[in-house]
């Protein structure tokens, strides 16, 4: 699990700082000159509270449909513990290139802090993320509804042209796992390097990482069987909360454009919205720094008026960007500091909820009747 140090973290914090800053005086210099109280003048109390409401809603959302996932699988967690986790995740995706830190940190979040095994947490996060991007490609099938105007712009067409790219090799991606099913084993194949060894540590060090992908493989499987198995009531839950989760997102815009008093269409703000996220991860910049002020700027600049331009990139930043930037670098301080040494405990970790990983229990057993290693049966009702 490839988790960035303390160090890399201040170096993506001090980054994408550094360059949102400086692309938000360019934008200022573009459009209002060298009037940087403008900026101040045009941003009101009323954006500022729905910014605020919509963001926050966005955040409770996702810990909401982690809570929904994970109960499908038999495991429990608070709400709030899971929204730390979240907030923790984007942090990492805020000051690392290509927004990449988060995932895996939110496999071993939900590993360390919730007892999943990492197959299990593997399975949850991929999950979730195939959710929050198929929440996005059903949106896109309307923008032909609602006409091609909206279409026009050639900022617009070249971000979905590039999705039609992506989902093109996605689409290929799935039909030669679908339809070949590629058969090659990780664990058999590090067994084999370890029948070529001598007898010794680097021996018994190989058939270990073997047994141990092949534990995690076997319960990533089984969580993907158990979550295959889900009938289309169970699914309503997670897709009403993935389309609450989007319309609040999407809603930081529309709340501090509505509440400068600007009214554009609310169609041309979700597709500027939609291609802007697309082309946000491919940015090279921490958390897309610099990249991210501009675009919004050139994707919104026939939508807001030129004055208040710059106004509008700085509150949505402040939201989408700086909020989560602040408030996930304090739970990630807090889920991945030390854990303190408990009398007669060696200094094994206590999970959030006081939630400890069953033994010997599977999927189906968790989610049904539990069998525990002293041979006790927990029934749920």
């Amino acid at each position: 699990m490839s988790i960035p140090e303390t160090r890399q973290w201040r170096r993506g914090i001090f980054a994408s700082v550094v360059l949102g800053i400086f692309a938000l005086l360019a934008i200022v210099y573009v459009t209002s000159g060298r009037d940087l109280a403008s900026v101040v003048r045009n941003a009101t109390l009323l954006s500022l509270v729905l910014g605020a409401a919509f963001i926050v809603t966005a955040w409770l959302m996702r810990a909401v449909r982690f809570w929904l996932l994970l109960r499908r699988i038999g495991r429990r967690a608070r709400i709030f513990s899971l929204l730390q986790i979240y907030l923790a995740t984007t942090f990492l995706s805020h000051v690392t290139p290509f927004t990449t830190g988060g995932l895996p940190l939110q496999v071993y979040l939900l590993s360390k802090r919730h007892g999943l095994t990492l197959g299990e947490a593997t399975a949850v996060t991929g999950l979730d993320s195939l959710i929050n991007t198929l929440g996005v490609l059903v949106l896109i099938p309307l923008l032909a509804v609602w006409g091609s105007a909206l279409t026009a712009r050639p900022e617009i067409r070249a971000g979905l042209q590039l999705l039609g790219v992506l989902l093109v090799g996605a689409a290929g991606l799935g039909a030669y796992l679908l339809f070949f099913r590629p058969s090659w084993n990780g664990e058999a194949w590090l067994r084999r390097q370890a029948e070529r060894l001598r007898p010794g540590r680097t021996r018994n060090a190989v058939l270990k990482l073997a047994g141990g992908l092949g534990e995690e493989w076997r319960s990533f499987r089984q969580a993907l069987t158990v979550y295959g198995r889900l009938s289309f009531v169970d699914l309503v839950p997670v897709v009403v909360v993935t389309f609450l989760y989007w319309a609040a997102y999407f809603g930081v815009a529309l709340g501090v454009l509505w509440g400068m008093g600007v009214f554009p269409a609310w169609q041309a703000v979700l597709t500027s919205q939609i291609v802007f996220n697309v082309l946000q991860p491919l940015a090279p910049t921490p958390g897309g720094s610099g990249a991210a002020e501009w675009g919004m700027a050139v994707l919104f600049r026939h939508l807001v008026p030129r004055e208040q331009l710059a106004t509008f990139v700085a509150v949505w930043r402040l939201f989408t960007f700086y909020s989560s930037l602040t408030l996930g670098g304090l739970s990630a301080a807090r889920l991945l500091a030390p854990y303190p040494a408990r009398a007669g405990g060696g200094g094994q970790p206590e999970p959030l909820d006081g939630y400890r990983r069953p033994v010997d229990v599977t999927i189906e057993e968790r989610t049904g009747k539990e069998r525990t290693a002293e041979g006790v049966e927990v029934r749920h009702g």
